[in-house]
């Protein structure tokens, strides 16, 4: 779970994995096909909700422009404020 304090700026995700998936409150809200970059959500979507994310694992199956580096990590998570 993820929990974010204050709602300026950026929550960073840096993650290998075929997807993933944010629920806020328990409603699935965002989600991203990984490209190799960090997944970069702004904070006020987060912000005092309880937050949980889920991480699909990349198969060698499925084709993606940019494999990742592993077939499931979480590497990083941080906010960036503005």
């Amino acid at each position: 779970s993820i929990k974010v304090s204050n709602p300026n700026g950026f929550v960073y995700i840096d993650y290998c994995g075929d997807t993933a998936q944010l629920y806020y409150d328990g409603k699935m809200c965002d989600d991203n096909f990984y490209n190799g970059m960090k997944w970069a959500i702004n904070a006020k979507h987060m912000y005092g909700k309880e937050v949980v994310l889920v991480i699909s694992e990349y198969t060698h199956d499925i084709y993606t422009d940019i494999p990742p580096k592993h077939d499931l990590s979480l590497n990083d998570v941080y906010v960036d404020r503005i």
